[in-house]
């Protein structure tokens, strides 16, 4: 239940759910409603929307057969991937980059991708992504295209209740892409690996 102009209610309408639906939805872009009523005068709706969640620039990169766009706040840098510089810690795999040895992500096992391409190794790229100073990670993908504003749109499909998809957005070409929620995955990843060393 919500704000209703409404006296009287009924099953269907005048108990404000549409307006929590909608107030719930303008909180997942990460912006605000605000009412404002006063009683013989009138009601005023404030919706406040941040620009940056509304709008950002993306990497358009390739996984499998599909593409996929990253946030470009949220990354470093970008290599052609090395094989050569993956080692394990504890089991697990990390991607040398100079003197650090970064948690590795291969996106397109982690979005349970069928790669029906015959794309080599050394053709892929390794995208180093940062949440902050201390924590970051590099996530492998076939390849990387253009960088562009996009829309973000909310999006149904197979990955609606992963946390790992920040919305979705439409390329010029009218190709439906997904962004990936690259700091979500981080926060996972490190949190898989605290368990891990408790264990």
């Amino acid at each position: 239940p919500g704000f209703s102009t409404l006296s009287d209610a009924d099953i269907i309408s005048g108990r404000g759910m549409g307006l929590a639906i909608v107030a719930e939805k303008i909180k997942e872009l990460g912006g605000d409603l605000n009412i404002q009523s006063q009683k013989n005068v009138g009601t005023k709706f404030t919706v406040d929307v941040p620009f940056t969640r509304a709008i950002l620039r993306a990497q358009l990169i390739q996984i499998a057969d599909d593409l996929f766009a990253i946030p470009t706040e949220n990354i470093k840098q970008i290599y052609f991937y090395n094989p050569n510089q993956i080692e394990y810690i504890e089991g697990e795999q990390y991607y040398k980059i100079n003197s650090k040895s970064l948690p590795l992500i291969h996106l397109n096992e982690h979005l349970n991708m069928v790669d029906k391409s015959t794309t080599n190794s050394h053709k892929k790229i390794a995208i180093w992504c940062q949440k902050d100073e201390e924590n970051s990670a590099v996530f492998i993908a076939d390849k990387h295209l253009q960088q562009l504003d996009v829309v973000v749109k909310p999006f149904k499909s197979n990955y609606s209740d992963s946390r790992d998809i920040l919305g979705s957005t439409i390329t010029g070409e009218g190709v439906i892409c997904l962004i990936i929620d690259v700091l979500s995955i981080i926060s996972s990843k490190l949190n898989e690996n605290i368990i891990s060393n408790l264990n």
